[in-house]
């Protein structure tokens, strides 16, 4: 579920808005329009109309299934299932690294992984966090390094918001990622929680759109900027 993947980047910019008043609102959308009118976005007439299906279906499947998946799943259960489905990604954020020649990020995902797979029954325990040694990387990041451009904003129906590098990075991250070659009852389970903990961040997007004048805007200008500092983050 691609979708979760676009509103996962809009957590930052979701949060720093939650306790805004009624004035800081008033600044924020208006940098939100100046950041959003910044972004290539030819396809914008399109866009928009995927935009308002996406809207639609965030309110009537992403919220309920999201609400039910937290009433019935144990915060322990979800913070395991994200452990496990985090470890696995490794191959994608050892090749970002590697696209950046960033030699510390190649020796630490590797190392981790063997480690929280050994010692954290599979990853579903983080006995070591990558985070606190490297900053994350993926494909799309190390596409950007090689001077890849942001290319065209777009909203894909269902998948959410992209522009072409991230759609090609996530593209090439779900190639690196084992359980999308892999079928058995225990890669379902992780991949299927990991994609509901992905969008167990919803209130992220609700506070980036409620009090917004035009939503589309507002989440144009918190993906691109979220994604842009993300892809320069280095060690």
């Amino acid at each position: 579920m691609l979708f979760c993947s676009g509103m996962v980047l809009l957590v930052s910019a979701g949060q720093t808005m939650a306790n805004q008043n009624e004035d800081d609102m008033v600044i924020a959308e208006s940098e939100a329009d100046a950041k959003a009118r910044a972004v290539y976005d030819p396809a914008e007439p399109v866009n928009r109309v995927s935009f308002e299906f996406n809207d639609g279906f965030y309110h009537v499947v992403t919220r309920p299934v999201t609400n039910v998946y937290e009433f019935l799943i144990p915060q322990f259960a979800r913070t395991a299932i994200s452990n496990a489905s985090r470890n696995i990604k490794a191959g994608s954020r050892f090749a970002g690294n590697l696209m950046q020649g960033n030699i510390k990020g190649m020796m630490v995902e590797p190392a981790a992984f063997i480690i929280n797979t050994s010692f954290g029954i599979g990853g579903l325990i983080e006995v070591v966090k990558v985070s606190d040694y490297v900053p994350p990387q993926d494909i799309s990041s190390g596409l950007a390094s090689l001077g890849v451009g942001d290319g065209p904003y777009m909203v894909v129906p269902v998948a959410g918001p992209f522009n072409v590098r991230t759609l090609i990075g996530s593209i090439g991250n779900a190639a690196l990622n084992p359980i999308c070659w892999l079928e058995s009852p225990d890669d379902i389970i992780v991949n299927t929680g990991d994609n509901i903990n992905g969008i167990s961040i919803v209130d992220a997007y609700d506070e980036l759109t409620k009090d917004s004048v035009d939503k589309y805007a507002s989440v144009k200008a918190g993906y691109s900027d979220y994604y842009r500092k993300q892809s320069t983050q280095k060690e």
